[in-house]
This record gives structure tokens, C-alpha cells and sequence, in this order.
């Protein structure tokens, strides 16, 4: 009888934590896709206002949309992010734990999912930079030239980038595995976005005072 108590009991522990986790899926993504849809209006408000309509065909403004989209997508994810694992570090029940790993993996996915995007958004929006100013008049001169003025920018960046690795490597300042090679790779590219923001912002911060006075 004792046992059987303590078969119901654990039975409704296990059924109160799998509700639990149910909840806080559900709500994660509730948040995640109003988020999503107050960033999408932003950004359509943003770029219909402030984009020359001249100079910016719809094709530029899609991919400028997604751009921001993706980036800021990865920024909107860390309170919630920062919640949960605040959460799993202070109140580490079974229930609270089962919970993170599976808000975590949603998490991890977005974060893989725009991480990539952004990559390969950023080589769109810089073809599409080079085909903009291009001086040649017909399609195919210009898609040929633009081509090939990127594959020979990025051809350099990557003889430069394989051989400070190989420097790294030689040294033995970082591992040869290819987990740590993965990691010093994000990093590397962490550190390249983040310069680029600070000097973008460095700009922005002196040139937005002069526009106002």
C-alpha cells in the first residue's frame, strides 16, 4: 500500500513537470513569435522611412529586411535565454532542469539557424553593394565583373585567414582538433562583427549629434 502511494505520488510529480515543461514551451514560442512580429514591423517602419527610394530598388530593401531581421533575431533571444539559465542555476529541481535543456535546444536552434543566416546574408548584401557601383551597362558584364571582384576579395581574406590558423596552429597557441578549430572560427568572426559594430556606432554617435544641430 506504502508503495503504491509512492507510485501515485511519483506519477503525479512526473505529470506535473511534463505540464510544467509543456507550459513553458509553449510559452517561449509565444514569445518568440511576438517578438518576431513587433521586429518585422520595426523594421518595415524603419526601412520604408529612412531607405532613399532612389537609390534602393526592392530587391536591396528585402535583403537589408533580412539582414536586420537575423541579426536582431539572435539579440531578441538572449533575455529569454538569460532567464531560463538564470532560473537552472538557482532552482535546480528536476522539473526546472528537464525544462532548460528543452527551452535550450529551441534556443540553440534559432541561434544556429541566424547565426548562418547572417553569414550568408552578408555575402549577398556585399555583392550586392559591388554590383550597385559596378560601370558596366549590360546584365552579364556587370554579374560576370562583380563575381569575380568578390571571389578575388574573398580568395585574399582567406589566404590571410588560413595562414594566421596555421600560425596559431605551428605555435601550438590553439589545438589542431577540429572542435577547437569550429571555436576559433566563431570566435574570429565574433570579433570581426563586433569591431565593425563599434566602429559603425563610433560613426553614429559623432555623426547623429552634427545631422541634429
Amino acid at each position: 500500500m506504502i508503495q503504491y502511494s509512492h507510485l501515485v505520488h511519483y506519477s503525479h510529480i512526473m505529470a506535473t513537470s511534463s505540464s510544467d515543461e509543456e507550459g513553458q514551451t509553449a510559452w517561449l514560442h509565444s514569445y518568440l513569435s511576438t517578438v518576431w512580429f513587433f521586429l518585422a514591423c520595426v523594421l518595415v517602419i524603419v526601412i520604408s522611412r529612412f531607405a532613399n527610394k532612389k537609390l534602393f530598388k526592392w530587391v536591396n530593401s528585402v535583403v537589408i529586411f533580412l539582414c536586420y531581421g537575423a541579426g536582431l533575431g539572435i539579440v531578441v533571444a538572449v533575455p529569454s535565454d538569460a532567464a531560463y539559465t538564470n532560473k537552472a542555476r538557482l532552482v535546480e529541481t528536476e522539473a526546472v532542469l528537464a525544462s532548460y535543456d528543452s527551452e535550450s535546444e529551441t534556443l540553440m536552434g534559432q541561434y544556429i539557424s541566424l547565426y548562418w543566416l547572417t553569414l550568408v546574408l552578408g555575402l549577398l548584401m556585399y555583392w550586392i553593394e559591388i554590383y550597385s557601383h559596378n560601370g558596366y551597362f549590360t546584365l552579364v558584364d556587370r554579374f560576370r565583373d562583380t563575381t569575380r571582384r568578390m571571389a578575388v576579395d574573398y580568395f585574399a581574406l582567406s589566404v590571410a585567414g588560413a595562414g594566421f590558423v596555421a600560425i596559431l596552429i605551428t605555435t601550438e597557441s590553439v589545438p589542431s582538433d577540429s572542435d577547437a578549430l569550429t571555436t576559433l572560427m566563431v570566435s574570429l568572426s565574433n570579433t570581426l562583427g563586433l569591431s565593425v559594430v563599434s566602429i559603425i556606432v563610433g560613426y553614429g554617435l559623432a555623426a547623429w549629434p552634427q545631422r541634429l544641430w
